[in-house]
């Protein structure tokens, strides 16, 4: 109890204007490092929001696809069942190991499905130029669909550094702690200010994690 009290008459004894530098130069640091990680992050939230929606478009391309191919009913509608299989393995399969990190290979996943697609497109009849133009585009459209599908999910497994988060953490544990250890007089205030302040970094590095 001597060596806190003691610790406590010397963050006490130490002067306003030492203080004032000492948090103006952290928050100047903690503001600096915390914009660019979030201006980090929404850079690659909304790349990935543009690839979700890019992908969903070559996968309806198919189906746009399929209306100048002069193939059979069956064959088209199971080109568009395949599509569909693919778009529900994603959101089952992928979305949940998007969602936690976990990295997946390249023929894992939904791939397995998408390549069905490629296949059934390639076992279609060609009897003109018309469905020779018709199979390169749906073609194309499954060879975009999944070099979006791998630009997904390298974005979605991608994580901050960990010295960077390392850092936040220790930035933000230092402000809470000196101004734990200032005086300014009125313990109840004091305490209030503290606990939103320590909620506010709390909240800051869950959102960052």
């Amino acid at each position: 109890m001597v060596v806190v009290q003691d610790l406590f008459n010397w963050f006490d004894e130490v002067p306003l204007s030492a203080w004032s530098t000492f948090f103006a130069l952290n928050g100047f640091f903690f503001a600096v490092l915390i914009g660019l990680l979030i201006a980090e992050l929404l850079r690659r939230f909304h790349r990935l929001n543009a690839v979700v929606r890019m992908e969903a478009t070559a996968l309806g391309q198919i189906k746009r696809a399929l209306m100048f191919q002069e193939g059979t009913k069956l064959s088209d509608e199971a080109i568009r069942s395949d599509v569909r299989a693919y778009a529900a393995s994603v959101v089952s399969v992928e979305w949940p190991d998007m969602a936690t990190k976990q990295r997946i290979r390249a023929e894992e996943g939904a791939m397995p499905e998408l390549l069905e697609v490629l296949k059934k497109i390639r076992a279609l009849e060609r009897q003109d130029a018309l469905d020779v133009i018709a199979t390169r585009l749906l073609i194309d459209s499954v060879i975009e669909a999944t070099s979006l599908r791998a630009e997904r999910l390298h974005l979605a497994a991608e994580q901050l550094s960990p010295a960077l988060r390392w850092a936040v953490l220790f930035l933000s544990l230092v402000i809470i702690g000196s101004f734990a250890a200032l005086n300014i007089g009125d313990v109840g205030i004091h305490i209030v200010m503290v606990v939103l302040l320590g909620i506010g970094m709390g909240l800051l590095n869950y959102g960052l994690a």
